[in-house]
């Protein structure tokens, strides 16, 4: 397994966010996290790149125990995170924006060429290379948000809430690239507040309620769910 997480658990301020997960993320695996918010889901995330410690539990990373290790080195392994919110510095250009997510690339000629890889991924962004990343519309954003994620060359790349906020049309987009990107053999995880989308798009599916999981599954078998029908689709 590329990512294996063992009775994680999560507390902020003495609450308790995440209690005991237990999944794991095969090599080239597209996995969805969906669920209410509040649920767990960010916390879930920012555990799985070290930016928050967990209170108790192991999380691996392609047979390597990590759960100490800092984001810094997470981030070096290949562990890469596109923040709910996109988290962009506002105030400089689409390509600083983008340039920010290779700094731990080896080269300037390595730098250039996965400008370029990201470039076939989001041709706006190099007509948009020198636009100021808040003067953006916040599809835009997202792209500049995921692109600069790409940049880093990652291995797992995860997806906190890239739809949120997006119109229709711009998550039907966003949704198109991410099966794109995945095709070509990146593994993804996606955490979404999206659930019909996200499980129509993963191949499997975990949901995360109240801090605990809920289901997991392949995700056209939770589609299917009736419980996933009544609580997340109105049916």
């Amino acid at each position: 397994m590329l990512l294996e997480l063992e009775n994680v658990k999560i507390a902020h301020g003495g609450v308790t966010a995440v209690w005991d997960v237990t999944l794991s993320v095969a090599p080239g695996d597209f996995v969805a996290i969906v669920g209410p918010n509040g649920a767990g889901k960010t916390s879930l995330m920012s555990a799985i790149t070290g930016l928050v410690p967990i209170q108790s539990g192991k999380i691996r990373f392609d047979g390597n125990d990590v759960t100490i290790l800092p984001a810094e080195q997470r981030a070096g392994l290949g562990i890469v995170l596109s923040p709910e919110g996109r988290r962009l510095f506002s105030d400089m250009s689409v390509e600083e924006n983008l340039l920010a997510g290779a700094h731990l690339a080896p080269s300037r000629v390595e730098t250039r060429r996965r400008l370029e890889k990201v470039h076939a991924v989001f041709p706006k962004l190099k007509e948009r290379a020198r636009q100021i990343a808040k003067t953006l519309s916040g599809g835009e954003q997202q792209m500049v948000a995921s692109g600069r994620a790409l940049m880093a060359q990652p291995r797992l790349l995860l997806l906190d809430e890239p739809s949120l906020g997006l119109a229709p049309i711009i998550v039907d987009e966003l949704f198109r690239t991410l099966n794109e990107i995945h095709g070509d053999g990146l593994t993804i995880v996606l955490v979404e507040q999206n659930v019909l989308q996200s499980l129509e798009l993963a191949e499997s599916a975990h949901v995360l309620e109240s801090g605990r999981l809920r289901l997991s599954g392949p995700a056209k078998d939770l589609l299917n769910d009736p419980y996933i029908k009544t609580a997340y689709m109105g049916y």
